[in-house]
């Protein structure tokens, strides 16, 4: 069956599999020592997620700044292009001229990784002493440039007590955000040190606490199963949903496409048969990987059992994730629409871009903010886009029936508040 969108809205670019580092949790299971790309290979990825017109792209690895001169490259033709950029990068090899290419060009966030407050911890895991005391000083400086750094710590049984005090150091030294994430296991060793349901809350309770006591943006870039716990303090963890082959895709640097970045399987190379080509037989994987224990549940559209990669490695690739309870534990999420005061003004966000697509189009701010509508609910869109107003004076020409769409618009953040009449 076609897909909705002819290309995904976001790819995950890992420009080269070289890196820096070696650490022993890596998802990017690929030789890190490998050759940097061929120029011609880059250009041709870049053309094709162009061309394509992709909204976002997050470039990754590997280490990007393992490749200055194609990173460069890549950074400059997105921003012609007036994509969306996000950097991850470990930020330990960042030198001024770095600095000064992420700031000429359209980076709006970066994403590094504190593995350890402990710079013993951190640097054997890495495999390279005093990368924690490079990656803090860089890190301060992005962050005294006004660049929205997150940092993200990959936890496993041995380090889930030393959360709060990793989100400490990383804040303390110019995290906006701080993600502590468990560990997704690569293969049938890695699966003692994967965290069980009581590590996790271990975990998530150290992340609350960092909130409160610091008051930053926190989360976990593994989404949890809906049914991973009956506490309410969790359940904010448990909204994500796995978005590969439906919004999201991941580019190898040769150009090979998968759904995840934690897989490694493709579906196929998009400089030999182009990204359209791929993207229309790369599975939408909550769709594919439904497990058998989930089939009645309101939710699994949405959590599709949680992380199928993990699920695939501990039992098998339709099972559903080890910290998975069963269906009489499921969290269902609220879908319903914001009450919203008929007389209150609104006008869409400026910096929304668009693209048409064979049945209708796409409006994108941000990977959460964005929105999938047929062809009669763009041109209400586009029309609206052009002037200021409020529920009753559109309800007055179009009717009752567009009530809900101006209300699911500011649930998704793309309207914005003006001054009640």
């Amino acid at each position: 069956m076609e897909k909705i969108l002819k290309s995904p809205l976001i790819v995950h670019y890992e420009l080269t599999d070289n890196c820096n580092h070696d650490c022993t949790h890596c998802y990017n299971s690929f030789d890190h020592t490998v050759p940097l790309v061929p120029y011609t290979t880059m250009k041709a990825i870049v053309e094709e997620v162009i061309q394509n017109e992709v909204f976002h792209a997050v470039v990754t690895g590997g280490e990007p700044f393992k490749d200055r001169m194609g990173l460069q490259y890549v950074l400059e033709e997105f921003t012609k292009n007036n994509m969306r950029l996000s950097l991850n990068t470990n930020l330990a090899m960042v030198n001024e001229d770095d600095i000064q290419m992420v700031r000429d060009n359209n980076v709006k966030s970066i994403l590094t990784s504190v593995i350890s407050y402990s710079p013993e911890v951190h640097d054997e895991v890495t495999g390279v002493p005093g990368s924690l005391k490079r990656t803090l000083k860089n890190m301060g400086i992005f962050a005294s440039l006004n660049y929205g750094i997150t940092a993200n710590m990959v936890v496993n049984k041995n380090r889930v007590n030393d959360v709060y005090k990793t989100g400490k150091l990383a804040i303390e030294n110019g995290a906006r955000g701080f993600c502590a994430t468990r560990m997704a296991p690569l293969d049938e060793k890695d699966i003692p040190l994967m965290l069980s349901g009581e590590d996790t809350e271990l975990m998530l309770e150290q992340l609350l606490l960092i909130e409160e006591d610091f008051g930053v943006q926190i989360g976990s870039l593994n989404p949890l199963p809906r049914c991973f716990s009956d506490n309410p303090r969790y359940h904010r963890f448990q909204k994500g949903s796995c978005s590969g082959g439906r919004v999201n895709a991941t580019i190898g640097q040769d150009g090979d496409l998968r759904a995840c970045p934690h897989q490694a399987e493709s579906y196929g190379n998009i400089v030999e048969e182009g990204m359209s080509s791929v993207w229309q037989k790369t599975p939408v994987l909550a769709e594919e990987r439904v497990p058998t224990e989930c089939g009645d549940c309101k939710e699994v559209k949405g959590c599709a059992g949680g992380c199928g990669e993990t699920s695939r490695v501990v039992s098998g690739i339709n099972s559903m994730d080890p910290l998975g309870r069963g269906v009489e534990h499921v969290q269902e999420i609220d879908q319903s629409l914001p009450e919203v005061n008929p007389n209150q003004r609104f006008s869409f966000r400026e910096d929304i871009i668009y693209r048409d697509e064979k049945s209708g189009g796409v409006f994108y701010r941000k990977p959460s903010e964005h929105i999938v509508l047929p062809n009669k609910g763009v041109q209400v869109v586009k029309d609206l886009s052009q002037i200021t107003f409020n529920i009753n004076e559109v309800v007055e020409v179009l009717g009752e029936g567009i009530v809900p769409l101006v209300k699911l618009l500011y649930k998704k953040n793309l309207l914005k508040k003006h001054m009640e009449d």
